[in-house]
């Protein structure tokens, strides 16, 4: 990046009926200090009259900007999905979106959504990550950093059941291959460490409980260590995170789920942040969802979005100047 140019970083309010816009709004007013400018997409009379609601102070400076898409307060139902709600989430997006493709934002950071409200509204496969993907025409890889783990995953928001199905060594090589990227790219790692999972419990132990590991996952491993990549694997999930404590690892690739959400979030919750690579500008989202029991309560905590809005401004800081 040029030193010399103004990034911006844009700021999405998430689904109108969560909490994202209480999360943005506390967020934003306890900001820190910062050379770099945001562009907040929002409804701005709902958010002043949320903001008088839950005795918020307004955001307000000169590194920050808003670009009003309006949604009417009054109709507002906290905590329950809407069609209407799905409607603004993607007008938002869009907007973002165009904003991204045109260069007058660098990166986005985007509050949590209901995805019962994207499909009320038409939207039936798409969460964050799929239509930022679709419509930058790229691979993505789901993962999480936190202050202690980072955490990238295979595969994310499926069901158990098919993740066996749908694992392949193809699939592991271009989540690592990504990540790995992304870990040079983004935190300037020189010479990643990777640690990949095994499915079965003691990855497999040779075989006797499940076969994936010798016929999937180390396969891929050895392709990855063949490009020069410093890959290990597979080996049990629960070893390798606790090595990864002992930053024995940069990274650990979970091949599902939950296998490497419960760590980060056990560790670090509220802390976490979600951040999409192969995407070719900074994206990241709290760890949390849109909370619909608490949603409009003035209760929710903007740990998780104060920390993916730092660590947006951090990876885009650091690429002012060339590694």
């Amino acid at each position: 990046m040029n030193s010399g140019s103004v990034l911006r970083v844009g700021v999405t309010c998430g689904d109108p009926h969560g909490i994202g816009p209480e999360v943005v709004l506390k967020a934003l007013a306890t900001r820190p200090a910062h050379r770099l400018s945001l562009r907040v997409y929002g409804p701005v009379e709902a958010l002043r009259l949320w903001a008088r609601q839950w005795g918020l102070p307004w955001p307000e400076g000169t590194d920050l900007e808003w670009v009003d898409i309006p949604w009417d307060a009054g109709h507002t139902q906290w905590g329950r999905p809407s069609a209407a709600a799905g409607r603004w989430v993607a007008q938002s997006w869009e907007a973002a979106a165009r904003d991204l493709a045109a260069g007058e934002i660098h990166a986005l950071v985007t509050a949590p959504i209901m995805k019962k409200s994207l499909e009320w509204a038409g939207h039936f496969l798409w969460d964050h990550t799929q239509f930022l993907a679709a419509r930058f025409q790229t691979r993505t890889v789901m993962s999480m950093i936190t202050p202690r783990l980072r955490v990238a995953f295979v595969t994310a928001h499926i069901p158990l059941r098919r993740v066996a199905e749908v694992l392949s060594s193809a699939l592991v090589v271009e989540t690592v291959r990504i990540a790995y990227r992304d870990l040079i790219r983004w935190f300037r790692i020189a010479e990643p460490r990777v640690a990949v999972c095994g499915l079965n419990p003691h990855a497999g132990e040779g075989g006797l409980m499940g076969d994936e590991e010798e016929r999937v996952v180390r396969p891929a491993v050895r392709m990855l260590q063949s490009e020069g990549l410093a890959v290990e694997g597979p080996a049990p999930a629960e070893t390798l995170f606790r090595q990864a404590l002992e930053d024995r690892w940069d990274l650990v690739v979970a091949l599902y789920h939950d296998q490497g959400m419960i760590p980060v979030k056990l560790l670090d919750f509220g802390q976490g942040v979600n951040l999409t690579m192969g995407l070719p500008f900074v994206r990241t989202s709290p760890d949390h969802g849109a909370a619909p029991d608490i949603a409009g309560q003035g209760v929710a905590r903007p740990d998780g979005m104060r920390a993916a809005l730092a660590l947006a401004l951090q990876i885009l800081d650091a690429g002012r100047t060339p590694a």
